[in-house]
């Protein structure tokens, strides 16, 4: 008697490999969550000693402070961005700021391997209509597939291009490399569940079963082939949608070239600043001030209760985790129950967190994400400003804004 198990096993191997990636995501987001508050602080002394610096070469050192430290945000928002829990959802997206961004997260491993990144992009690519977060995992599983191809090159290469077809009416990416290419006899069967020609334990051989399966749910195609110079090509296509709403496009922040302008900020709020981290209460505490604002601060819940009930702020800028109170408590038993109550400003790196994402959405309130610069604080109480104060010329309603 036999039975073949083979089937079984893959299976037990799919799961397995399911648990560690739940596993790894928990672990990842516990790790970003604790570098927010520290980066967080760097930015915020970095772009004081900036704003501060008397010499040129203090200037500069400054500045080095400022983009490293925005170098390691980057990779704590990435990290984020596998970990986060989220339903699937269809915006309009552009391609090639996510190409950038997904090739961002290989950077390391290309450079430590010696493979060179090839990027060549149309002008300006119509948006699509997609899940982001699926789209990028189709992304990476293409690279990660085009670094295994490679690796036994003296010098590797990857090439990645986008570009539309003539009738507008399909977005293309491809992303090929120099590597041996595939086998003739198995290019049929490549997207396959279960089919890998690596050695076991090596893949589950799913990647580009999921692949597929993720740009047949959009509407898309994927398709793989040979290059006659050798090396694989594997491209993908998504339908341009036209009646889709137009994309904003992200443009780099500029550092700060000083103090907002005389103006630019209401002076004479009274604030409350809430954190149980002390220097990012130093360094809100700091910026509002900077700029004329009357600020008090509490480093932990109860201390922030008392303040609350003891007397009126114009604006409360909170963390959501603390000791004593948290900040969804103090928000709906103390600010929500105030005749007038203040306007709230959520401070936190812990927007993975299903709790937190349900309360923000619950209340509508602002949320400005650690870790944030002088800028990012600034401008919430710049856009506070313009929403507590009415256009000129119009009415506004009695009852107060969402």
């Amino acid at each position: 008697m036999s039975k073949d198990v083979t089937t079984q096993r893959q299976l037990q191997q799919q799961l397995n490999h399911t648990e560690k990636m739940a596993a790894m995501g928990r672990l990842i987001s516990g790790v970003a969550h604790e570098l927010n508050n520290p980066l967080t602080a760097v930015f915020g002394n970095a772009q004081l000693l900036m704003l501060g610096a008397t010499d040129e070469v203090t200037r500069q050192q400054a500045e080095v402070l400022v983009s490293e430290a925005e170098r390691a945000a980057k990779i704590v928002r990435n990290l984020l961005t596998f970990a986060r829990p989220y339903k699937p959802e269809r915006r309009p997206l552009l391609l090639d700021q996510l190409i950038a961004e997904t090739l961002s997260l290989r950077t390391y491993d290309l450079s430590a391997h010696n493979i060179t990144v090839v990027r060549s992009d149309a002008p300006q690519l119509p948006p699509v209509l997609a899940d982001p977060h699926q789209i990028q995992q189709v992304l990476l599983n293409l690279l990660i597939n085009a670094e295994q191809a490679v690796g036994a090159q003296a010098r590797g290469e990857i090439e990645v291009s986008s570009s539309v077809d003539p009738a507008q009416e399909w977005v293309k990416v491809i992303v090929a490399d120099n590597g041996p290419g595939i086998p003739p006899e198995i290019l049929g069967r490549i997207f396959d569940p279960f089919f890998t020609t690596k050695e076991a334990g090596k893949s589950t051989g799913l990647g580009l079963a999921i692949c597929y399966a993720i740009m047949r749910e959009h509407g898309g195609r994927i398709r793989a082939g040979n290059r006659p110079e050798g090396g694989a090509w594997l491209e993908l296509q998504l339908p341009v949608r036209t009646a889709v709403a137009a994309v904003p496009t992200a443009s780099p922040a500029a550092p700060p070239a000083g103090l907002p302008s005389p103006g630019a900020l209401a002076p004479g709020k009274r604030i409350l600043v809430v954190d149980d981290e002390e220097a990012i209460v130093r360094i809100v505490a700091g910026a509002l001030s900077m700029v004329g604002h009357q600020v008090e601060v509490a480093q932990d819940g109860r201390l922030a209760v008392e303040k609350l009930t003891g007397g009126n702020f114009d604006l409360v800028l909170m963390d959501m985790k603390m000791p004593g109170f948290d900040g969804e408590r103090i928000y709906e038993d103390v600010i929500r129950r105030k005749s007038a109550p203040p306007r709230v400003i959520i401070m936190t790196g812990d927007t993975v967190n299903k709790q937190t994402r349900g309360f923000l959405e619950r209340t509508g309130l602002r949320c400005v994400e650690k870790p944030f610069k002088l800028e990012d604080i600034w401008e919430c109480v710049r856009d506070d400003d313009r929403a507590a104060s009415p256009p000129t010329g119009r009415s506004v309603s009695a009852s107060p804004p969402a």
